[in-house]
């Protein structure tokens, strides 16, 4: 019966190409959806992971709403925070974070990218606590210099010694660029741009005079996150205290979130493919069924019994579909790649639109 179905499916080739491309194209779909999602997920996890991958502790501020719009938004910590987190046995080092908005505008005078991913933050002193690496250029050292990121640098034709205005919440400001930077080893920040002052300059320019978002904490060798994170508690029992680990899976959950409205469009498609694909090869094994009664009939002539001759039906439909899943498996990475390039240059275009005239600064807290 196996060789009988095999040169069935050989002697019909255009049948079997019309009933595995339906069947392809529902799976290539739905394994694209899936391999473009995780793509994602894992890129920004990997990207996410390599940033706090020295950071043992964050010190914060705790979150006055945790069930509604403003979840999420916590008040800022003092800077003088800082000291009594050095002071708790078991930490090797700490640093403030400022985290908001800032806009570079370019020579033509055209803000660059949205405003909506433009990051304002500080340069952090600490080398091991430092997600950016310079590639060239130096650290800001005076409050009239900054560090931007390469990509930044390469839509805005910027170089080491510029000087360029940055919109700000104090607002504009002309600012040197002293060096240009990597987030780990990406050009951007979560596809946004970024730009860093020395950490009075962002505390005045972008967020609070003498106050930090949070608190990045280095441990002392052989001291755990979980034993870190307890001392600092208990040390400061006025702010919230998470392990790096715990950093990395809250943004896990945040992209997540963020790819879920994608997946959900994307998986919708793809199960309506996989939908009318399925009345096609339904129809079509109909038609095909049919179609064989005289060798259907050649075959139960020669011995064949029911029970063999619905076998090879089956087994004809087995072995369609698992060559068909196959392919549309490797389809659908295709399909991903695909996906994602269409993404990217309607990312381009829209950003290539948002600069076409200043944006406004955001209200929001990043």
């Amino acid at each position: 019966m196996f060789k009988t179905t095999m040169s069935g499916l050989a002697a019909r080739k255009l049948r079997l190409f019309a009933t595995t491309l339906s069947v392809l194209l529902g799976v290539a779909f739905m394994a694209g959806t899936f391999v473009l999602t995780d793509t994602i997920a894992t890129t920004f996890h990997d990207l996410f992971g390599s940033v706090y991958v020295h950071t043992d502790a964050v010190v914060r501020g705790r979150a006055a709403l945790q069930s509604s719009a403003l979840e999420g938004q916590r008040p800022r910590v003092d800077a003088a925070l800082v000291r009594a987190v050095t002071s708790v046995p078991g930490v090797r080092a700490a640093e403030g974070n400022v985290f908001d908005y800032a806009q570079l505008v370019n020579a033509q005078g055209k803000a660059i990218g949205k405003a909506d991913s433009a990051y304002g933050l500080n340069w952090n002193r600490v080398g091991e606590l430092n997600p950016f690496n310079l590639i060239a250029g130096r650290a800001p050292q005076a409050d009239g210099e900054v560090v931007i990121n390469k990509a930044a640098a390469d839509q805005g034709n910027f170089a080491v010694g510029d000087t360029t205005t940055v919109l700000v919440h104090a607002g504009p400001q002309r600012l040197r660029i002293v060096g240009i930077v990597r987030f780990g080893t990406a050009d951007s920040i979560a596809s946004g741009n970024g730009v860093l002052f020395t950490a009075t300059a962002a505390q005045h320019l972008i967020a609070e005079p003498d106050r930090f978002d949070d608190i990045s904490v280095l441990a002392d060798q052989g001291i755990s996150q979980e034993r870190l994170r307890d001392r600092l508690a208990a040390a400061l029992p006025g702010a919230e205290v998470v392990t790096g680990k715990a950093i990395v899976a809250e943004n896990d959950r945040t992209i997540k979130k963020a790819v879920k409205g994608i997946n959900q469009g994307l998986l919708a498609f793809a199960l309506i493919a996989l939908f009318v694909g399925s009345f096609i090869i339904y129809n079509t094994f109909s038609i095909l069924v049919a179609q064989r009664g005289r060798e259907t009939a050649l075959l139960r002539a020669i011995g064949a019994s029911r029970r063999q001759v619905l076998g090879l039906v089956l087994l004809e439909a087995v072995v369609v579909g698992l060559i068909a899943a196959l392919l549309g498996v490797v389809a659908g990475v295709g399909v991903a790649a695909g996906l994602r390039t269409l993404l990217s240059r309607v990312g381009s275009r829209s950003q290539r639109e948002a600069s076409s005239s200043p944006r406004a600064p955001c209200s929001c807290r990043c």
